[in-house]
């Protein structure tokens, strides 16, 4: 069946009945103005006209109606939609120059076997400071409160280092912390600096110098401390924080890095995964 639009009507074309098409679309952007006037008696059958032309004019104006509706909401769907696009990616931090994104969980430890000065002198690779069951590597420092406190205010997690070494000991896994302050090298993170802080702070672990924060930059990490807990393939099964109180080892509520050594050691099912990492950036070259 075949519809025009006659002369009296503000344009002329015809239309015959049939799916949905693009072609079709178009039509319905043509007779938008008709049909907005309200003006549809310009609207009229042609051709054989069968006892349900009527009928079909009703369904055609129903379709019409429909189709103008859906028209009319593309610019807002588009708009909407663009709109938040870009709130999303204006709420992404981005990553400094060179840096990968955060190490996946499952994902294999990077630069596990490059070498990496010890405050002891001699040179330590990942995989062979890494336990049975694992290996666990906190991105620390001297100088963030977050690590060594702010005297009365926090005590920062510092004083928990020897305590989670003993327990990965404990459960097979080793540990070691990575010292990745490049930009403060020359000052409170020298090599020289990182010797006197172990010692002050009786380390029990090996302490690494991470020339020009490579490691750093390999794992994503961005916080001191940053927390990566690698199982026995060197997978990475926890990252994140230590626990849920900086300032107070006997107020902590939840033990993420404790109960992840434990459950890891075990073979128990690692219940938390992955948390924010709270503390000072770690100090790149710009």
């Amino acid at each position: 069946m075949q519809f025009t639009v006659s002369a009296a009507a503000p344009l002329v074309c015809s239309y015959q009945l049939l799916a949905p098409s693009t072609s079709n679309l178009n039509l319905v952007l043509a007779l938008r103005p008709i049909f907005l006037n309200g003006d549809l008696r310009h609207i009229e059958p042609t051709g054989v006209c069968t006892s349900f032309v009527r009928m079909k004019r009703l369904l055609f104006l129903f379709a019409l109606v429909i189709a103008v509706a859906a028209a009319a909401a593309l610019p807002f769907v588009t708009s909407t939609e663009t709109a938040s696009a870009e709130a999303v990616s204006t709420s992404v931090e981005a990553l400094p120059g060179g840096m990968a994104e955060e190490l996946a969980l499952g994902a294999k430890a990077p630069m596990a076997n490059e070498k990496l000065q010890n405050i002891d002198g001699s040179y330590l690779t990942l995989t062979q400071a890494a336990g049975a069951k694992g290996l666990l590597v906190v991105f620390s420092c001297n100088t963030c409160p977050f690590v060594i406190g702010n005297g009365e205010k926090s005590e920062g997690w510092e004083g928990r280092y020897n305590g989670l070494a003993a327990t990965a000991k404990a459960n097979g896994i080793g540990m070691v912390l990575v010292n990745s302050n490049e930009a403060k090298r020359g000052g409170d993170d020298s090599f020289a600096e990182m010797k006197k802080h172990a010692k002050a702070a009786g380390y029990t672990m090996p302490y690494l110098l991470d020339a020009n924060h490579r490691m750093a930059d390999a794992f994503g990490a961005t916080k001191t401390p940053h927390v990566y807990l690698f199982n026995s393939k060197m997978e990475l099964v926890y990252r994140g924080a230590i626990d849920d109180n900086v300032s107070s080892a006997a107020d902590a509520k939840k033990h993420y890095l404790k109960d992840a050594l434990e459950a890891l050691g075990t073979g128990a099912k690692i219940k938390t995964k992955s948390t924010p990492a709270m503390g000072c950036s770690i100090k790149r070259n710009s």
